[in-house]
């Protein structure tokens, strides 16, 4: 009899313990999604602002009536300008 209550607490105690490691695995997970979303927010309002900056210029903003039959429009705040020229003469 004293065995099997001896045996009961032993478990009690590692599940206890078990029990303790998992939530603070979850906890150290959680802390790293809340810094991703924190990054994600923030780049999602850099390219917010590129877009309006881009808008308030009247020369080169994005003609409103392309916008209107636009589905989604991309914006990469860190991408720095460059382009190709190609051409063809016949």
């Amino acid at each position: 009899m004293q065995s099997t209550v001896k045996f009961v607490i032993k478990f009690s105690r590692s599940l206890v313990l078990l029990t303790l490691v998992l939530a603070m695995a979850g906890m150290a997970q959680a802390q790293k999604n809340q810094k991703k979303i924190a990054a994600k927010s923030e780049e999602a309002r850099k390219a917010a602002d590129v877009f309006t900056t881009i808008m308030n210029i009247p020369d080169k903003s994005i003609p409103r009536d392309l916008l209107n039959k636009a589905e989604a429009i991309a914006v990469f705040p860190g991408v720095v300008k460059g382009g190709f020229i190609i051409g063809a003469r016949c």
